[in-house]
């Protein structure tokens, strides 16, 4: 690979050579994360273990209850190629309790299978929303006496 990109790279130098350097397609770069692979990203266990995992680590924060918040923290990150997250930030803030939640569950995240395609593994951009409600009083069943 080391050699042929010398190649390009001098041939590309050299005057009327007639080569044009083209660009390498999605499956190829390790640069950067791809938008549509061909299958996605999975968390091990699939999206019902995904669901169980967060529903494990995501708790309604004191401060944003005081603050009456409710809504959505949509969390983005990079699964890489290798099935590590990278570049894990909030896309769309709700409450700062409550966006360092999310983060901090993401962050912990284990390996991910990586996304595939053309049959190699690419690193792919996934979006997470994380919902935030202010749980609901439970009843007390106990009788008056």
């Amino acid at each position: 690979m080391l050699l042929l990109l010398a190649l390009v790279y001098s041939c590309s130098n050299a005057e009327n050579t007639g080569i044009q350097e083209v660009a390498a397609p999605d499956s190829l770069r390790r640069n950067g994360p791809m938008e549509n692979p061909e299958i996605p990203a999975l968390f091990p266990g699939g999206n019902d273990s995904l669901l169980t995992w967060m529903s494990a680590r995501i708790h309604y924060p004191e401060a944003a209850k005081a603050d009456s918040v409710q809504g959505q923290v949509i969390v983005s990150f990079i699964v890489d190629r290798f099935g590590g997250l990278l570049d894990v930030k909030v896309e769309k803030a709700l409450h700062p309790a409550c966006d360092a939640i999310a983060l901090e569950a993401i962050k912990s995240m284990p390996k991910w299978t990586p996304a595939k395609d053309s049959g190699d593994d690419v690193a792919s951009r996934l979006f997470l929303p994380v919902d935030f409600r202010i749980p609901e009083e439970q009843p007390n069943n106990q009788e008056l006496k």
